[in-house]
């Protein structure tokens, strides 16, 4: 299946189960750790895109039956990255985001900043 959507909020991101165990971004691959035990709002970014990487997937998990998850940019913007989090303990999920660590001042109005595609893979 596949859904298409823009967003207009100054974050685009997508919270998954925590039964996705590992990661895909390119070349790089990784598996989640444990959730931390701070419950801050100071989630784990494993990995950024430093490039013009447009995708980052979490892998299918065969045990808990989850299929592949892909999130794809259609347009990148050079200030913004894609994201692979991991939450904390008490939020317990697996995050795909694009998002500006930048300090950005918007005045009234509506502001395209993300285009893409999410995908899940049929089993």
């Amino acid at each position: 299946k596949r859904l298409m959507f823009n967003s207009w909020s100054f974050l685009a991101q997508k919270l998954f189960s925590e039964r996705f165990s590992q990661w895909l971004a390119g070349k790089d691959e990784g598996s989640f750790p444990e959730f931390s035990d701070d419950i801050d709002d100071d989630w784990d970014c494993l990995w950024h895109s430093k490039g013009d990487e447009r995708l980052i997937s979490l892998k299918e998990n065969p045990i808990h039956n989850l299929p592949e998850v892909s999130l794809f940019c259609q347009e990148l913007n050079p200030q913004w990255n894609l994201k692979i989090i991991n939450s904390d303990r008490y939020h317990r999920g697996r995050v795909l985001q694009y998002a500006s660590n930048l300090k950005t001042n918007f005045l009234p109005g509506k502001y395209p900043y993300f285009s893409g595609i999410l995908t899940i893979k049929d089993k």
